[in-house]
């Protein structure tokens, strides 16, 4: 198979298209993966007969020095550090002179977002084995100064059997070594081209603002993934890169008792340490990732121990004084034997029983006995009249607080309300956006509101997705929109949200058709307080394009 240099790699495909090797050597056989900035083949090496990962730069990215920086630089990281859990880099080159390529090994496996997205939760033991192999491959990495910077369920390539899996951790095209910062990156968190340095759900604070990066800053990353194993998804989820940064320096990750269905003790215990390694600043996280792969140990083991639901040893016993208990003594002892020898030689241990003559009874008098039975029946009714006047009472009482109570409840205890409106709507890009704005009266008992917001037919039935739901939420009915909690300090406070929703998700391609607004105002026990429709929406037309 001859070497070719017309062949575009960017749109190349194996199935359709006619064979191909990369300068002779390695056959492209299938595409494993396509992201913004590259694409990832799997090939055959012809001459070593093996095979390999080829990874390319897109044709789009090729005149920027920004990425072919990059490209180069993931190439070198890989060459120059030598560790199991990392990809073992074959060759570097640029075909045609103008596509940087890169040859890997090839390892079978998935990503961890993957596994994941297709089993939930993983199961402690399996996620504390995963962690432990990224920490190792951390260590390695960050003893060479350099830094991952977009460490996140996508670049951790898990294979193996279920009781031996291994560990890759992949794409270091945004890593940087400390001692040799690249000079496009100071100062700036955006490229040339706006593409954001990192993964948002998984960033911490300061690399938002790519100030004072080290090995904490990967370490926050990895308190994120093993978070995301245990309950399944990641914890803070955002519409918008600022939402996403407010979160990440401000807002607490959710406790563990707070998630349901509930996690295992041996999860809960591992949950100081993944809160540490979350901790907004730097220096209150751990200091390199081998302290926290034994902080990760220790908690595993202490939960272990302590789940153990029985131990002898451990059974306490409350000791009573014998003080207090009158033992006989031998002289006592024998002082009583002599006085039953006594008795029974008296005759004195048995009972004798008189015999007692009754007399017959004198004849009553017919007075006295009417009398007698006037006074027992007195009794009765004095009981039936006092039976019925108390259910009277407890009626007429029941009837009063039935009547007047809620009257008397609701002026001394106003019911609570929101009154809210749904203005401003219009579109931005490919998505539609609304204020909701009013007034909480009475509210304060509920601490918190959520507000449900999502589109609707005009006919007030829910659409079917028609696209991924992507950063929405899921509502109250099963559906899915932007769901925010609002906070009540106040008997009476102004809340206002603004409501964000991806138009793909649904109407789909066809943006004719007129859909309403819903918002559904839920309390605390989720119980709906009320729900709003708008008159029907229609977007714009786009303007014809100019010939």
């Amino acid at each position: 198979m001859h070497a070719r240099e017309d062949v575009d790699l960017t749109l190349y495909n194996p199935r359709s298209d006619e064979p191909f090797a990369l300068n002779g050597r390695y056959k492209l056989d299938a595409i494993v993966g396509h992201g913004g900035m590259g694409k990832v083949f799997q090939a055959t090496d012809l001459v070593l007969n093996r095979q390999v990962v080829v990874k390319i730069l897109l044709s789009e990215y090729v005149q920027e020095k920004t990425f072919i920086e990059r490209f180069t630089r993931e190439a070198k990281i890989l060459s120059s550090i030598n560790h199991p859990h990392l990809l073992v880099i074959y060759d570097y080159g640029i075909y045609a002179y103008k596509t940087p390529y890169i040859i890997t090994e090839f390892v079978e496996g998935q990503s961890l977002a993957q596994i994941i997205a297709a089993e939930g939760r993983l199961q402690v033991k399996r996620s504390v084995n995963l962690v432990n192999q990224i920490l190792d491959a951390l260590a390695a990495t960050h003893a060479h100064g350099v830094i991952h910077r977009d460490l996140k369920s996508d670049n951790i390539l898990v294979g193996g059997s279920a009781n031996a899996e291994w560990v890759k951790v992949i794409d270091f095209g945004l890593a940087y070594q400390i001692k040799h910062r690249p000079v496009s990156e100071h100062g700036s968190r955006i490229t040339g081209s706006g593409l954001f340095v990192g993964t948002l759900a998984y960033m911490p604070p300061e690399q938002f603002m790519n100030e004072n990066l080290d090995a904490r800053t990967d370490l926050y990353s990895v308190g994120i993934l093993l978070w995301e194993m245990l309950v399944g998804q990641v914890p803070f989820t955002a519409p918008t890169l600022e939402r996403f940064y407010a979160k990440h320096s401000t807002e607490a990750v959710p406790p563990f008792s707070s998630i349901t269905p509930p996690l295992p003790p041996t999860a809960t215990g591992l949950e100081p340490v993944i809160q540490k390694a979350l901790s907004k600043r730097p220096k209150d996280r751990w200091k390199d990732a081998t302290e926290f792969k034994v902080a990760i140990g220790k908690a595993e083991e202490k939960t272990i121990r302590e789940s153990i639901p029985y131990q002898a040893f451990n059974i306490k016993t409350e000791r009573v004084p014998t003080d207090r208990i009158p033992y006989p003594t031998a002289d006592r002892l024998r002082q009583h034997e002599e006085n039953l020898a006594i008795r029974e030689a008296k005759g004195k241990t048995s009972f004798k029983i008189k015999a007692v003559k009754l007399e017959a009874p004198t004849a009553l008098s017919f007075r006295a006995v009417f009398l007698r039975m006037f006074k027992s029946m007195q009794k009765t009714a004095n009981f039936i009249l006092s039976v019925v006047v108390y259910f009277v009472v407890l009626g007429i009482v029941s009837f009063i607080v039935y009547v007047g109570y809620p009257k008397v409840k609701g002026i001394l205890y106003p019911p609570p309300h929101v009154s809210l409106s749904i203005s401003g709507i219009k579109q931005e890009g490919d998505a539609v956006t609304a204020l909701l704005a009013g007034d909480a009266e009475f509210c304060l008992s509920l601490k918190k509101l959520t507000f449900e917001t999502t589109l609707v037919e005009t006919n007030r039935r829910t659409f079917p997705l028609r696209a991924d739901p992507g950063y929405l939420s899921k509502t109250s009915d099963g559906t899915y929109g932007d769901v925010a909690d609002i906070t009540i300090r106040s008997q009476n406070e102004a809340v206002s949200h603004t409501a964000y929703l991806p138009l793909e998700v649904y109407l789909g391609k066809d943006r004719s058709q007129k859909f309403c607004f819903r918002v559904r105002i839920i309390d605390t026990n989720g119980n709906i307080m009320r729900t709003l429709y708008t008159a029907p929406q229609q977007l714009s037309p786009a303007p014809p394009a100019e010939p």
